[in-house]
């Protein structure tokens, strides 16, 4: 199980395919967290985790072994449970 942030940049202007200002050219610059547990077809999750000092929105990313979503789902369960007592 791994857990980590969803993205590692705070949320920025939708219809944009980096953030504006950035030196980021393609999506994967700035996604690291996310797209290599699409290639290596393991079950990830993404829930809110809270917001930043902007009041923008933060994500926590919760991955399992191959063939563990059900585990992963449960995880993240508990975790939404866990963030909102």
């Amino acid at each position: 199980m791994l857990i980590t942030p969803a993205v590692p940049i705070p949320a920025f202007e939708a219809g944009y395919d980096v953030p504006p200002g950035s030196s980021a050219t393609t999506w994967p610059q700035w996604t690291p967290f996310s797209y290599p547990f699409n290639l290596s077809q393991q079950p990830a999750i993404s829930i809110p985790a809270g917001t930043t000092a902007a009041g923008l929105p933060v994500g926590l990313q919760i991955v399992g072994p191959r063939h563990s979503d059900d585990l992963v789902l449960a995880v993240a369960r508990f975790a939404e449970y866990a963030l909102t007592e």
